[in-house]
């Protein structure tokens, strides 16, 4: 499953569930204003719904190279 969300203000972000890596990819890049991580936890939610791991149990990959912090 992927969901990717980009917005005109320069925030992205891409979050990958591989259910039998119990892992998520989470990528981001640009400048994330509150509305951006809102967006960005409610698409990971999602993500996570798609593994089969006991909660907090799942592994977490973030590209966070293009961010601007």
């Amino acid at each position: 499953m992927r969901i990717k969300r980009e917005q005109e203000m320069e925030a992205s972000f891409e979050v990958i569930a591989e259910p039998d890596k119990d892992m998520i990819q989470l990528t981001m890049s640009g400048f994330f204003a509150e509305p951006d991580i809102r967006r960005m936890r409610a698409a990971l939610r999602v993500a996570l719904t798609e593994l089969h791991c006991a909660p907090n149990q799942h592994k977490t990959l973030c590209d966070i190279r293009d961010m601007k912090i």
